[in-house]
C-alpha cells in the first residue's frame, strides 16, 4: 500500500524464489525456510492492507473480515522484518557464527514477540 505499486509483490517473489532454491537444494538449511516465511508474510501483508483499504476507505463495509484484514495489515510487517536479521546471521551455511554470533540473536529475536503485540484496529 505504501511505496510504489507492486513493491510487495516484487519483494515476495524474490524471497520466494531464493527460498525455494535454497530449501529445495538444502532442506535442513533454515535460511531457505526463513525466506519462504518472509515471502508469505510479505504477500499476506500486502493483500491485507489492500483489503482493509477496500473495506474502510472505498466504502465496501459489507465485505467480510474487514477488522481481521486491518489487524493483519498493521502487524505482519513486524514478524517479516524481524526474521530478516536472523536469516542474514544464518547465511550461508545455516549455522550461527562461532565467535560472538549467538549473542547477535539476542538483538534480533526479541523483536518478533514485540511485533506481534495487538494494535487497535480501524473502526
Amino acid at each position: 500500500m505504501f511505496g510504489f505499486p507492486g513493491a510487495d509483490i516484487v519483494v515476495a517473489f524474490a524471497f520466494a524464489a531464493m527460498g525455494f532454491l535454497i530449501a529445495g537444494q538444502y532442506p535442513r538449511n533454515p535460511v531457505g525456510w526463513i525466506m519462504l516465511v518472509v515471502a508469505v508474510l510479505s504477500m499476506t501483508l500486502g493483500d491485507a492492507q489492500l483489503y482493509a483499504v477496500l473495506v474502510y476507505r472505498a466504502g465496501h463495509a459489507s465485505l467480510p473480515l474487514g477488522p481481521m484484514a486491518a489487524v493483519l495489515g498493521s502487524t505482519l510487517w513486524g514478524p517479516a522484518l524481524s526474521l530478516l536479521p536472523i536469516g542474514v546471521l544464518l547465511f550461508t551455511d545455516g549455522a550461527s557464527p562461532r565467535r560472538g554470533g549467538r549473542s547477535s540473536y539476542g538483538y534480533a529475536s526479541p523483536a518478533t514477540p514485540l511485533s506481534l503485540a495487538p494494535t487497535p484496529c480501524l473502526r
